[in-house]
């Protein structure tokens, strides 16, 4: 049978749970400052990569130096605020719930912006080709990325996740838009048909399309609404016209290709707006979170402190008490586990996309070191195979890496 002591230690495990369940909190709150911020480097680097095809493709126009110039400074604005944020975490009690996973990511990112000097010395002298520019471009913006990617896995609190991956998958789909605004200016300036530049672009219109998906499932209606109204614009039709001019295109036109860009821009400006917003509900939904954990926090102490007093060691008659408040921590503890059976449930799909995601890359990036693919065909392989097997392409990238 259960003694008073028994009874002691569940109270004080309930307790720890609360407070474990503060700090997961405080660490989201504080999370997506820093998710703010490394959406505006994203954005930033977004722009100069735009801006540097341009550059290379027109041959060094001055108008295209002088936008580089002020991407760079912009940028250089934002990564100087960076350091001192990532130190902050090394402070408080919020450290305590930061995963090995978000400091190595984050690591990842600060090593690879480094090599952003060697590449801009290599624009500026026009000694890398576009494909090659955007390329490293987006190397570097997926590491940046992968650090969201890793806060997102970090979440626990149901509206708190579902509010990171609609970031996520929408930071993504922002991320294709800006590539293709890269490697359509690429292809209007290049002299003749690009079969590599065109899988290219297909492939980021298709990638696109099931970000946005994603996204879909975990944004609010209001946010669905704002995405719906963004097709909606004007240029969104002009960006369809345009595209369908990509396919049949012959001859450099460096004219076309900085219309292209600019209209390009402005449907990613719009979707920069959205981004924004989908940042201030995720740190409105994480401070709200915070708030309601503390006070319940503080509310379960004062009735555990009571049932610790009642069932003091020398307490052997009060079983009844100790029962009734016994009954308390185990309604409260049913509670628990169905809130989190319930955020199991609608978060399974974002975690088995996640997963996905991870493997597709692996598979991909094996295609390409063993048979000397770019990421494009090797995507492309997988899809392939997918449709000529009656597959999910999940299943052929799993057993692309068990070969």
């Amino acid at each position: 049978m259960p003694t008073p002591r028994f009874h002691a230690q569940i109270a004080q495990l309930v307790l720890l749970s609360k407070q474990a369940q503060t700090r997961s909190l405080s660490f989201l709150f504080s999370a997506a400052e820093r998710v703010r911020l490394l959406q505006k480097i994203v954005h930033d680097l977004q722009l100069e990569r735009g801006a540097s095809v341009l550059y290379l493709t027109t041959h060094g126009l001055k108008p295209e130096a002088e936008k580089i110039a002020t991407f760079r400074s912009d940028l250089a604005l934002n990564l100087a605020r960076l350091p001192p944020l990532i130190s902050d975490w090394n402070l408080g009690a919020q450290s305590q719930s930061i995963s090995a996973g978000v400091y190595l990511r984050l690591a990842g990112c600060l090593q690879i912006l480094l090599s952003l000097p060697a590449l801009r010395q290599q624009i500026d002298r026009q000694q890398i080709a576009p494909l090659q520019a955007i390329q490293a471009f987006s190397e570097v913006i997926d590491r940046v990325l992968l650090a969201v990617f890793e806060m997102a896995e970090h979440t626990l609190d149901r509206d708190v996740t579902r509010a990171m991956l609609a970031l996520f998958n929408f930071m993504q789909a922002k991320e294709f838009a800006g590539q293709e605004r890269a490697l359509g200016a690429a292809i209007f300036a290049s002299y003749g048909p690009n079969a590599t530049l065109l899988e290219a672009w297909q492939l980021r219109i298709e990638q696109q399309a099931n970000a946005f998906e994603t996204f879909r499932l975990f944004a609010s209606d209001t946010e669905k609404a704002t995405l719906a109204q963004l097709k909606a614009k004007p240029y969104r039709q002009n960006l369809d016209a345009w595209r369908a001019r990509i396919p049949s295109h012959h001859q450099a036109d460096a004219p076309a290709a900085q219309d292209w860009f600019a209209l390009m821009t402005l449907r990613i400006d719009g979707f920069q707006r959205l981004e924004n917003t989908l940042v201030d509900q995720l740190q409105i939904i994480s401070a709200k979170r915070l708030a309601e954990s503390e006070q319940l926090m503080a509310k379960d102490v004062v009735e555990i402190e009571k049932m610790l007093q009642r069932q003091a060691p020398e307490i052997t008659d009060s079983l009844t008490q100790a029962g009734s408040v016994s009954s308390v921590l185990h309604t409260q503890i049913q509670q628990q586990t169905r809130q989190l059976s319930e955020m199991e449930a609608q978060l399974v799909l974002a975690q088995q996309s996640l997963l996905d995601r991870k493997v597709i890359q692996k598979a991909k990036m094996l295609l390409q070191a063993q048979r000397g693919l770019s990421e494009e065909a090797a995507h492309a392989w997988l899809r392939n195979q997918a449709m000529n097997q009656g597959k999910k392409m999940i299943e052929v990238a799993k057993a692309v890496l068990q070969m």
